[in-house]
C-alpha cells in the first residue's frame, strides 16, 4: 500500500506540473491509475479501507459499489456484468441496505450519491495518503506557476505594466523565478483593497478571519478535548483516526458535561470574533471606500417605478427641483428600450471583427486581397451608417423611454437625503436606491417593466427550487444512464468492455461519480442562466452577489448536511415542518458518522486553490488568440476568468463552506481546526498575489461579500448548536448537557440581531461629507450614467478605419 500511494500519487502530480495537463484530465489520469491497478491486482483488502482511498482521491465514488469497481474480473468468453453476476451485486446493495451496526447508521444513499463514505476501519491510512496526494499536488501546480509566468508573463504579472505601485518598492517583482513568493508575503491586505477593490481585499481578510477563528478554537480543543476522548472516553471508536474525537466517547460518560460547556466557548468565542473583526477591520474600511467614491456615482442616485406622468427629462427634474431646490440636478439620464440599435451595433462589430482579422492575415503574408478588402469596407460604412441613424431616431424621441432614471445632483448632500425619502403615498412608486458603476450597469435589466419583473422572479425562484429538490433525483438520473448496465446496450461499447473487462470495472466504479461531477461542475452556470433571465440584477456585481448567496447555500445541504438529507430533500423538509425537533436526532444520527470524510474534503481543496494559479484556461484563451492577433489583443480576449465558477459570489460561498465545516465539526473532530487552518494560510498566500499581479480588476460593490460571508458564518454556528445539542441528548446519561448546549443558542439569537443592525454603512454619514471632499478618489472607467449604444465614440471602427 506504502509503495503504491508514494510512487502513483506523486508520479502524476509531476506530470501534471511538467506538462501542464489540465484539471479534468489529471483527474481521469489518476483514477486510471489508481482502479487499473486495483482491477488488475488489489494490493489491500477492500474492508480495511482500500476503497476509500479511492473516494479520498475522487470524492465521487459509491461506498455500495467500491467492491465491484475493485473486484478482479476473468476473462472466460462471458459477458461479466450479465446474469449471475448481475444477480449478486444486486443482492449485495440490498443487504448493505437493510444491515446496519451500532456505530454507523444506515447508510443513506443521498451521501451515496456525492461520495461521501461512513467511518470505519482503515480511514487512518487512507486520510494520509490523500493528505500526502493533496500537498504534492498544491505543490506541483505551484511549482508550475513558477514556470509559466517566466514563459508567459503578460498572463501572470500583466498589471505590474499598469499599476504605478508594481513598478516599483516592494512589490515590484524582480527576474528570480522564485520572486512571486516573496511578493505574495509583502501584499498587505491594504494593498489587495488598493489595486484589487475592496470586495478583493476583504476576500482576503476572511482567509486571515478564518486562520485567528480555527486558532481561537482548535488550540483549546486540541489540548483539552482531544486529550479526554483519548483517554477518558472510553475508546468506544473503531478507527484510529477517530481516537481523538468524540466517536471515542462511549455513551452516557461525563465528558459530555465539558463538551457541552465548550459549546459555549465556540459560539462566545466565534460571535464576539465575528462582531470585532467588523468593526475594527471593515467599517473604516468601507467609510474611506465611500468617502474616495468618484463622481458621478457618489453624487447619483437610481430611481426606479417612476410613474408614466414623470417620464420625461424635464417633467422628472421639475419634480425633483421642487423638493430639493432649482438648479439642484446636474443630469437625468433615462434608460431607454434600445433593442433595434443594439442589433445595429452587433452588426456592426461583426464587420469590424472581419475587417481586422483580414487585415492581420494580410500582414503575416505580405499579400493584400483586394476585392474582400473592398467588400468588407463596404459592408463596414453600411453597418455603421444604421448604427448612427437608428441612434439619433432614439435620442429624438419620447418613445422607448423606460420607468427607470439616473439622476445626479450637484451636492453629495442632497443625494444622500434622497435616499431616505419618501414621495408619494404609494412606496412602490419612486423606489429610490444605489447605483452600481457606471461601468458594470446591466441597462437591460433597468429596463424592463416591474410588473414583468415581478413575474419573472416567480418563476427564478421556482426554477432554483426545482435545482436544490431535484438535485439528487438528477445526479441518480445521469447516474443510471451511465451505468455498464446501461451504456453495454450500445452494441460497440459491449463488444469494447467484452474484449477489456479491466476497463469495465473502471467505469462501473466512475459512473457513479460522472453524474455528481457534471450536475456540480455547471451548478453555477446554472444558477447564473436562471438569475440572467429571471431577475433584475442592475449590476453584472450584484449577479455574483446572488450566486454567493445560493450557491453557498446549496453547498451546505448537499455537501455538508447531505447525510441527514438522505435521498429525498423535499422529505426531510416534510418531517422537519411536521416535527421541527426532529431536526436534533437527525443531525445526531448522521453528521458524526461521517466526520473522516470532511477530514479528507478540506485538503482536497488545497489542490483546487493550486490549480487556480495556472489559470489555464485564460492561457489557453490567449494561446489561441495569439495566433490571430496581436498578443495585447489576445491577451484582452482571454481576460476575464470564468465568472460563474471563479468570479467573487463563487469563491465566497466556497471560501465561507470550509470555514463552516471547520466550525461545525471542531467539536466532533478537533483536527479540522488544523486543516481549516491550512486552507486558509494557503488561500492568504495564493490568492493575494491572483488579485494584485494577475487577474483584471472587477467592479467593486465595497465590501457587500465580506458581510454576507460574516452572516454566513454565523448561519453555521447556528447548525453547530443544533448538533451539538442532538449528539449530546443522543449521548450523555442526562439531559442537562444538551439542555447547556442549546441555551447557547440564546446568545447566538442576539449577537446575530445585533449584527444585522449595528453594521449599517451603505451611505458615507452626512457629517463626514465635508471630509470626503478633500479625499483623493478613486479611478472611475465611466464618467457618466448613459447607455453605451447611445453614446457616439470617436473611436468607431469607421475612425480607425479613417485613421
Amino acid at each position: 500500500r506504502k509503495s503504491l500511494l508514494t510512487t502513483l500519487f506523486p508520479l502524476s502530480c509531476s506530470l501534471r506540473s511538467a506538462t501542464c495537463i489540465p484539471k479534468s484530465m489529471m483527474f481521469f489520469f489518476r483514477l486510471v491509475i489508481l482502479v487499473g491497478t486495483c482491477a488488475s491486482s488489489p494490493p489491500w483488502p477492500i474492508e480495511e479501507g482500500g476503497s476509500y482511498l479511492l473516494q479520498t482521491a475522487t470524492a465521487a465514488i459509491k461506498a455500495s459499489e467500491n467492491a465491484e469497481a475493485l473486484e478482479v474480473i476473468s476473462v472466460d468468453g462471458t459477458e461479466p456484468w450479465k446474469s449471475q453476476r448481475r444477480e449478486e451485486r444486486r443482492e449485495k446493495r440490498r443487504e448493505a441496505r437493510t444491515t446496519t451496526t451500532t456505530s454507523t447508521p444506515i447508510w443513506n444513499s443521498g451521501a451515496g450519491i456525492v461520495g461521501i463514505k461512513l467511518n470505519g476501519k482503515g480511514d487512518f491510512a487512507a486520510f494520509w495518503a490523500g493528505l500526502a496526494t493533496d500537498i504534492a499536488l498544491l505543490v506541483g501546480c505551484y511549482i508550475a506557476f513558477l514556470i509559466l509566468r517566466k514563459i508567459y508573463p503578460m498572463m501572470y504579472q500583466a498589471n505590474q505594466e499598469s499599476f504605478d505601485k508594481l513598478k516599483e518598492g516592494r512589490l515590484k517583482l524582480t527576474e528570480s523565478i522564485f520572486a512571486p513568493v516573496m511578493a505574495s508575503f509583502r501584499i498587505s491586505v491594504d494593498d489587495v483593497i488598493e489595486l484589487a477593490g475592496l470586495d478583493h481585499g476583504m476576500l482576503i481578510q476572511f482567509s486571515i478571519f478564518v486562520m485567528n477563528q480555527m486558532l481561537l478554537i482548535g488550540i483549546p480543543a486540541l489540548l483539552v478535548l482531544s486529550p479526554l476522548y483519548a483517554f477518558s472516553g472510553g475508546h468506544a471508536a473503531n478507527s484510529r483516526l477517530s481516537s481523538i474525537g468524540f466517536a471515542n466517547v462511549k455513551e452516557r460518560s461525563l465528558i459530555c458535561y465539558p463538551v457541552a460547556g465548550f459549546v459555549w466557548y465556540v459560539v462566545l468565542v466565534t460571535q464576539i470574533h465575528v462582531s470585532r473583526v467588523q468593526e475594527k477591520e471593515f467599517m473604516q474600511r468601507r467609510k474611506a471606500w465611500l468617502m474616495r467614491m468618484p463622481m458621478p456615482r457618489s453624487h447619483t442616485v437610481l430611481v426606479e417605478s417612476i410613474p408614466f406622468e414623470y417620464r420625461s427629462v424635464s417633467l422628472l427634474t421639475s419634480f425633483f427641483e421642487e423638493i430639493f431646490g432649482a438648479g439642484c440636478l446636474k443630469d437625468v439620464s433615462f434608460i431607454r428600450q434600445c433593442g433595434m440599435l443594439q442589433s445595429c451595433i452587433r452588426t456592426r462589430d461583426n464587420c469590424s471583427q472581419d475587417l481586422h482579422e483580414a487585415e492581420f492575415q494580410w500582414d503575416k503574408s505580405g499579400e493584400v486581397d483586394s476585392e474582400r478588402k473592398a467588400k468588407l469596407e463596404t459592408a463596414l460604412d453600411a453597418a455603421v451608417t444604421k448604427v448612427d441613424e437608428e441612434r439619433e431616431k432614439a435620442l429624438k424621441t419620447d418613445e422607448g423611454i423606460s420607468g427607470s432614471a439616473f439622476i445626479t445632483f450637484k451636492d453629495q448632500k442632497q443625494s444622500i437625503m434622497a435616499l431616505n425619502m419618501r414621495y408619494t403615498a404609494d412606496d412602490e412608486e419612486f423606489v429610490v436606491s444605489v447605483p452600481p458603476d457606471p461601468g458594470d450597469v446591466r441597462y437591460n435589466d433597468l429596463e424592463m417593466d416591474p410588473r414583468k419583473v415581478a413575474a419573472t422572479q416567480m418563476v427564478g425562484y421556482g426554477l432554483i427550487a426545482g435545482i436544490f429538490f431535484g438535485f439528487i433525483p438528477i445526479v441518480a438520473g445521469i447516474t443510471n444512464l451511465l451505468t455498464l448496465e446501461s451504456v453495454s446496450k450500445i452494441s460497440f461499447l459491449n463488444d469494447f468492455f467484452s474484449r477489456n473487462p479491466s476497463m469495465a470495472a473502471l467505469w462501473d466504479g466512475l459512473a457513479s461519480s460522472i453524474g455528481l461531477n457534471l450536475f456540480m461542475s455547471f451548478l453555477p452556470t446554472f444558477l447564473v442562466m436562471i438569475f440572467s433571465a429571471c431577475f433584475a440584477l442592475k449590476a453584472d456585481a450584484w449577479e455574483q452577489h446572488y450566486i454567493q448567496q445560493w450557491y453557498f447555500y446549496f453547498l451546505v445541504v448537499y455537501v455538508l448536511l447531505v447525510t441527514a438529507v438522505g435521498t429525498s430533500l423535499w422529505d426531510r423538509v416534510r418531517e422537519l415542518v411536521e416535527n421541527p425537533t426532529a431536526i436534533l436526532k437527525m443531525l445526531a444520527q448522521s453528521l458524526p458518522a461521517a466526520t473522516h470524510f470532511y477530514l479528507n474534503y478540506v485538503p482536497l481543496q488545497w489542490g483546487t486553490h493550486g490549480t487556480n494559479m495556472l489559470r489555464y484556461m485564460n492561457l489557453f484563451k490567449f494561446l489561441g488568440f495569439r495566433k490571430v492577433c496581436l498578443e495585447e489583443t489576445a491577451r484582452t480576449k482571454a481576460e476575464p476568468e470564468d465568472q460563474d465558477y471563479y468570479g467573487m459570489g463563487s469563491r465566497s460561498a466556497r471560501h465561507t463552506l470550509i470555514a463552516v465545516t471547520g466550525l461545525v465539526f471542531c467539536t466532533l473532530s478537533p483536527l479540522i481546526t488544523v486543516l481549516c487552518f491550512v486552507n486558509g494560510a494557503v488561500c492568504r498566500f495564493l490568492y493575494s498575489y491572483l488579485f494584485v499581479y494577475s487577474e483584471t480588476k472587477k467592479a467593486d460593490l465595497g465590501g457587500v461579500f465580506w458581510i454576507t460571508q460574516l452572516r454566513h458564518i454565523q448561519q453555521g454556528v447556528l447548525i453547530y448548536i443544533i448538533l451539538m445539542t442532538g449528539v449530546l441528548l443522543e449521548r450523555a446519561n442526562s439531559i442537562i448537557p444538551g439542555v447547556i448546549a442549546g441555551s447557547s443558542a440564546v446568545v447566538w439569537l442576539y449577537t446575530y440581531r445585533r449584527f444585522n443592525h449595528a453594521f449599517h454603512l451603505e451611505n458615507l454619514p452626512l457629517k463626514d461629507i465635508k471630509a470626503s471632499a478633500s479625499v483623493e478618489k478613486r479611478l472611475s472607467v465611466k464618467k457618466q450614467y448613459v447607455q453605451p449604444e447611445l453614446i457616439h465614440h470617436e473611436d468607431s471602427p469607421r475612425a480607425r478605419k479613417d485613421k
